[in-house]
């Protein structure tokens, strides 16, 4: 009995749904034609999807986002190219970016990025190479800014790079004055 009535319900909710979008249910489908040459078209987000988002900072809803790809996982003293896709959320006059290096990270090619007349939607892309100094934990600095009118935006993203073994080493034991091993143990209160 309840099956047939969610049944129902659905029926008549989709007749009400189709009645309401104005489609007649006897009406011809619509027949569109297919170009013989693809049109050229922007690159959609989603084909980047091979590539990593950086950490954002910022506020959410800026104008831009970006993702990054390495070519291979970052060893000290052994320059990596970083490519770089920038995709405006919206339309702006100019999009630019600054890249900038913490210490250990030695950054170099173009740092700068500018490009006028940018789209909502289509991908710009930028590269630039990093060349880890010592082991650790490191992050290059996106500073980005769009341009429209009277409006700024302005967004900052870090890029993460993990240079080499990251194992904690083991921690060593707690010893008393004689210099043995203290066992932890757990407290207990008296009763």
């Amino acid at each position: 009995m309840r099956c047939w009535v969610c049944k129902l319900s659905l029926a008549a909710s989709m007749g009400m749904l189709v009645s309401g979008c104005g489609l007649d249910a006897k009406a011809e489908p619509e027949v569109v034609a297919i170009p013989s040459q693809p049109a050229s078209v922007a690159i959609p987000w989603d084909t980047a999807a091979t590539m990593v988002r950086p950490i954002r900072e910022g506020k959410p809803g800026a104008a831009v986002g970006i993702k990054y790809d390495l070519e291979r996982k970052p060893q000290v003293g052994v320059p990596l190219p970083v490519k770089v896709m920038f995709a405006p959320s919206a339309a702006a006059e100019v999009l630019e970016a600054v890249f900038s290096g913490m210490d250990g990270l030695t950054l170099s090619g173009n740092l700068t990025a500018s490009y006028d007349g940018v789209k909502s939607g289509e991908l710009y892309p930028h590269e630039f190479t990093v060349t880890p100094q010592r082991t650790g934990v490191f992050y290059v600095t996106v500073n980005t800014s769009t341009r429209s009118g009277a409006a700024n935006m302005a967004r900052t993203f870090a890029i993460p790079f993990v240079v080499g073994p990251q194992t904690r080493p083991k921690p060593t034991p707690q010893r008393d004055a004689s210099g043995k091993p203290v066992q932890p143990m757990q407290a207990e209160e008296p009763r």
